[in-house]
């Protein structure tokens, strides 16, 4: 039986050969010469095969095994057009802003105790529906679950289109960092944003 690798850096040929070997004198039945229980002078020369087997060495030309691909390391930036801090890495809806429509604040009555607020945004915003006016029930109709822009982060001014109203400009604190709020799409769909709480 050959012995197991006994050199600091054996092949990986030498260590599949004493584990292909040793192996299968465990096996149940007659095929196996040995108890099941692996007898410990083999367990650790099982270990110490199954190291060489499994050691990452960029200087073994023999591997087949590539290195794994580690992802980048988080960038983060502040996106100057939704205020979000986002990681410039990062792809699909992650990447991209999803800015609310913000509504009046001063609806107008649109039937009995129903109050309708229109969009100061844009000119395609949906309209907002509060029964029994005031006591917060609000309704999003039309466009007003959608998303008023959807563009991709930018930290450079000069990209952006700012309204005053739901895309304002930076303002930055006493630290020099911007201390305005992303406004999230998922939080609006309950509490709609109006101009009296949020950039205006």
């Amino acid at each position: 039986m050959p012995k197991a690798p006994k050199t600091r850096s054996p092949s990986k040929t030498v260590a599949l050969t004493y584990l292909n070997t040793v192996l299968p004198t465990y096996a149940p039945g007659a095929t196996g010469s040995k108890s099941n229980r692996i007898l410990e002078p083999d367990w650790v020369d099982i270990q110490k095969a199954l190291d060489v087997l499994g050691r990452s060495d960029a200087t073994d030309a023999s591997s087949s095994h590539p290195a794994p691909i580690m992802p980048p390391e988080p960038k983060i930036e502040h996106c100057v057009r939704c205020h979000r801090e986002y990681d410039i890495n990062s792809h699909g809806r992650e990447a991209r802003c999803q800015i609310p429509h913000v509504f009046g604040e001063d609806g107008q009555l649109w039937g009995p105790d129903i109050r309708r607020y229109e969009p100061e945004c844009c000119d395609d915003g949906g309209y907002v529906l509060e029964e029994d006016a005031g006591n917060g029930d609000y309704k999003l109709k039309g466009n007003a679950k959608r998303p008023c822009i959807t563009h991709k982060h930018t930290t450079d001014p000069e990209k952006v289109e700012y309204n005053d109203c739901n895309v304002v400009e930076c303002s930055p604190g006493p630290d020099g960092k911007c201390e305005l709020e992303w406004l999230k799409m998922k939080d609006m769909f309950d509490t709609p944003a109006f101009t009296c709480n949020v950039y205006c």
